[in-house]
């Protein structure tokens, strides 16, 4: 037996390549040098700080590709409530989509007005309530958070952050031309990393080092400062799951 949802799984299938360009994107990103270090000095103290701050912002590229892969993961749902029904009654009207919800009431007003119209089986609306659950606090919360991020990109980029994560191998230079390699540290405020210089005088930078990085969601989106691709992964396996689920139920009711 075929599987149904062709055209929704690819529209996942292209969603997964987007993800695997915006990691292509990263990693190109992360491979050069886009961080300044600087020494400065504090004259009421007379200590020197070691400071280094991100330089530079992703490409805007980065933005483009995301947009695609967060579309094309929310239309894959309404590609399957498409699809089904036309299974089921012979044909696709205009407004059918797949519900997804801020609350649970809401997601119910939304089944009665729109899929219990004679639109798929009883087995998917029940499925897709009490089982994916897909609103805010739901088993689906993340749905939640895909819904806004494609209503959001349909008017503005949706900008990611790129944090400096941890610095390695910089080296310093003291008076007396003796060189020191800076300790390994954590970047605790992703905007600026800083260290004190204990023990010399009038430090020179011999090598920056290298800086390792990753990108989150900005603040005021859904799913604020999680890692964008391994979020992206996870809703790509989720959609994934609620396609098999929302298919299980509709061949149940088609018996």
């Amino acid at each position: 037996m075929s599987r149904l949802f062709g055209q929704a799984r690819s529209k996942v299938k292209r969603a997964k390549e987007h993800i695997d360009e915006l990691n292509r994107i990263f990693t190109a990103f992360a491979g050069t040098k886009n961080y300044v270090v600087v020494i400065d000095y504090e004259v009421k103290t007379g200590r020197y700080f070691l400071r280094v701050r991100s330089a530079k912002s992703l490409p805007e590229q980065f933005a483009f590709v995301l947009g695609d892969a967060i579309h094309n993961l929310r239309a894959s749902l309404d590609y399957a409530m498409s699809e089904m029904e036309l299974l089921w009654t012979g044909e696709r009207t205009t407004f059918t989509k797949f519900p997804i919800c801020g609350t649970k009431n809401a997601l119910i007003t939304a089944i009665n007005s729109g899929l219990a119209q004679d639109k798929a089986p009883r087995e998917v609306y029940e499925c897709i309530q009490d089982v994916i659950k897909p609103y805010r606090r739901g088993n689906g919360e993340a749905l939640w958070g895909l819904h806004l991020l494609d209503i959001m990109d349909k008017h503005e980029l949706l900008i990611a952050n790129t944090e400096l994560t941890d610095i390695i191998g910089i080296r310093i230079k003291d008076e007396r031309g003796k060189e020191h390699i800076i300790d390994p540290w954590r970047v605790i405020d992703h905007h600026v990393a800083q260290v004190q210089i204990t023990g010399t005088r009038y430090p020179k930078i011999t090598d920056e080092g290298h800086g390792t990085f990753r990108v989150t969601f900005n603040e005021r989106l859904p799913f604020g400062r999680n890692e964008v691709i391994p979020t992206l992964h996870h809703l790509a396996e989720l959609i994934d799951w609620t396609l098999d689920e929302v298919e299980r139920c509709f061949r149940l009711g088609h018996i």
